[in-house]
């Protein structure tokens, strides 16, 4: 029978092991990448992170944790986390209010893959281009990991 098992991430994304069950002895209580302490559960509500799909021929890529519960449809903390520090090192670059807010609001459409994603990500690319400084290039890298999917490529 085909199931999904439980992944064990830190609070900052490092996956530690995706199949917590299956292969216990991966099992880490801290994440050999910074040190902060593995989590199996979703912060918010309490139900645990979707590892792999185990069981029958399955062949999978390398595991990616995601980035929001698919029980309470909340954000993880790595998603929070990444999604903040480009907020801020735009703010840092950037001096209008209404652009840093624009910002904000489109970070948020492209990790969550909305209607307006797209749109969004076009926005992104354009206002990281016009920045001078090196920052451009940390601020989507940012963005590209928490970006959904199907947006990543357009940013």
């Amino acid at each position: 029978m085909r199931q999904y098992d439980v992944a064990q991430v830190c609070p900052n994304g490092h996956l530690s092991n995706s199949r917590v069950a299956t292969e216990p002895l991966h099992n880490k209580p801290f994440c050999p990448d910074c040190g902060e302490q593995n989590i199996t559960a979703c912060s918010k509500c309490g139900h645990s992170i979707c590892g792999e799909l185990v069981g029958g021929m399955v062949f999978t890529s390398e595991f990616i944790p995601p980035a929001y519960c698919y029980h309470c449809g909340g954000a993880f903390l790595w998603t929070e986390k990444k999604k903040q520090a480009a907020i801020d090192l735009f703010l840092d670059e950037v001096q209008d209010e209404e652009d840093r807010r624009r910002f904000a609001e489109n970070v948020e459409h492209v990790t969550r893959d909305t209607p307006q994603a797209q749109v969004a990500a076009s926005r992104i690319k354009k206002a990281l281009d016009k920045l001078k400084s090196g920052a451009g290039d940390m601020i989507r890298k940012l963005v590209v990991d928490v970006a959904a999917s199907a947006i990543k490529g357009q940013l």
